[in-house]
């Protein structure tokens, strides 16, 4: 009986969230740069602002956003799908991007990582290997690149000229000790 009870009020829950957010083809809403980097989303039927989570679908692409909007501008969670799978989620504030954006594979694996505030790349800025390993980190400071070069680009460095392809999952001790040591 309690299983019962449980798969309803989860079924309740699904059929509310989906009747919650309003979809509009992407024919159905403006889309105006406002000048500063962010785009301003108004219903062209009554030319209001949106507001509240929204979907906006690209039947041409069989892609969709899924978005919160506050006065027309993207404000909170964001995501890209396309043919239903996920391909990029993060989050804006006022219209402009704000935390941790990810990027995903058609077969759903992370592909990359973008920090951001207040719309410009701040922090680490990641790229990966099918295999999930790192493959490449950047750092940005107000959107620009930090050339301070962290402990991981040195260690491609070494293994560039090595000749190593991948990062081992246990290093040699003779490298664990640089690393520990700082020395690379």
């Amino acid at each position: 009986m309690k299983k019962l009870i449980l798969f309803i009020g989860l079924l309740l829950f699904a059929f509310l969230n989906v009747c919650a957010q309003k979809e509009y083809l992407i024919e159905q809403v403006s889309a105006i740069n406002i000048g500063d980097g962010r785009i301003l989303f108004r219903d062209l039927k009554t030319d209001k602002p949106l507001d509240g989570e929204h979907r906006i679908i690209d039947g041409y692409h069989s892609a969709y956003i899924l978005a919160d909007f506050k006065e027309g501008l993207y404000n909170g969670k964001y995501e890209e799908h396309e043919y239903n799978k996920l391909i990029c989620e993060g989050a804006y504030k006022e219209g402009r991007k704000n935390g941790v954006f990810k990027m995903y594979s058609d077969e759903g694996r992370l592909k990359e990582e973008k920090s951001y505030k207040d719309g410009k790349l701040d922090g680490a800025h990641k790229t990966y290997y099918t295999t999930g390993k790192v493959e490449r980190e950047r750092n940005y400071r107000m959107g620009k690149q930090d050339h301070r070069i962290s402990r991981i680009e040195k260690l491609r460095e070494v293994m560039r000229i090595l000749g190593i392809a991948e990062l081992p999952d246990i290093f040699p001790d003779e490298l664990h000790n640089l690393l520990r040591a700082g020395k690379i």
